[in-house]
Order: structure tokens, then sequence, then C-alpha cells
């Protein structure tokens, strides 16, 4: 996966943070599709470690019931250490845009 998909599926979650309207959690929530397309190996060190130790926090509970890892992990969380995800995902994003490839579209 080419990393400028990987920094899509990152503006796309963060786009779902900005504009949703609830809590951290559910905003966490709403952008797991986009968080679940977002591949490591696409990513440049240091950020491949970062998003890997990342989405494995993310997914640390396993699935429950009829939900997924993401889902379980995220609705026991406190929406404080919901909030600081969204931070660590919202600072790999803005420091990733250096490293997308520069010159003409084609």
């Amino acid at each position: 996966m080419p990393l400028t998909f990987t920094y899509a599926k990152l503006t796309e979650a963060v786009g779902v943070f900005v504009t949703h309207e609830d809590d951290a959690r559910r905003r966490l929530l709403a952008a797991e599709l986009p968080l679940t397309l977002v591949s490591s190996d696409s990513l440049p060190e240091p950020y491949a470690k970062q998003w890997w130790e990342v989405w494995t926090m993310l997914t640390a509970r396993g699935a429950c019931h009829d939900f997924t890892p993401f889902k379980c992990t995220v609705l026991h969380m406190r929406k404080k250490r919901a909030a600081q995800f969204i931070g660590e995902i919202w600072n790999m994003w803005s420091m990733l845009e250096s490293h997308l490839p520069q010159g003409p579209v084609r």
C-alpha cells in the first residue's frame, strides 16, 4: 500500500475527529474504518513503529460479544485516553505530510 493511500486514510480519520459531534470515544469509534485501513508497512520509520504501537493498544482487549477488537477496546476506554489517542494520530498525520512524494501528480 503506498504512503499516499495511508495518508489519505489518516486524513479521513482526522476529518472525523474534527467534525464528529460526540465525545472522544465516539469520535474514535466513528473513525474505525479509515483507521483499520492504515498499514504500518507503508509508513516510513519511526512512524511505522509508532502506528504499530498505537494500533496494538487500540485493539488490546480483543474481540468481545459481536464487536471488533478495536470497538471493544475503545468502548472500555476512558474518554481522556481516547482523546490522547486522537492526539497521537493527529500528530502522526501532521508529520507525514513532509514524507509525501513531491512533484506533479500523474
